[in-house]
């Protein structure tokens, strides 16, 4: 995030540094490392077990996950259990 502050009659530019979140986000190399990223993480692993904790007749309980996780799943979709996390 670009700043201006002025100064006497001049007027400069500061940068306000991003997360790392705001990095990744915006396709810039990034540290996986802050309070953001962390949330996300728990939040990922806590849908992750949730998945994986459901049975073949909850179809609706798993499309409601995968939308919560993915953001967007489309009609039809069938994703079975176990979800893995790959940590590299």
């Amino acid at each position: 995030m670009t700043l201006f502050a002025k100064q006497g009659r001049f007027a400069y530019a500061t940068t306000m540094p991003r997360s790392e979140k705001e990095k990744m986000l915006a396709s810039e190399l990034y540290r996986a490392v802050g309070p953001e990223l962390a949330a996300d993480n728990l939040r990922a692993d806590r849908l992750l077990r949730a998945y994986n904790a459901t049975g073949a007749d909850e179809t609706e309980r798993r499309s409601a996950i995968l939308a919560e996780l993915l953001g967007l799943v489309s009609e039809g979709v069938v994703v079975r259990p176990p979800l893995l996390r790959l940590r590299l």
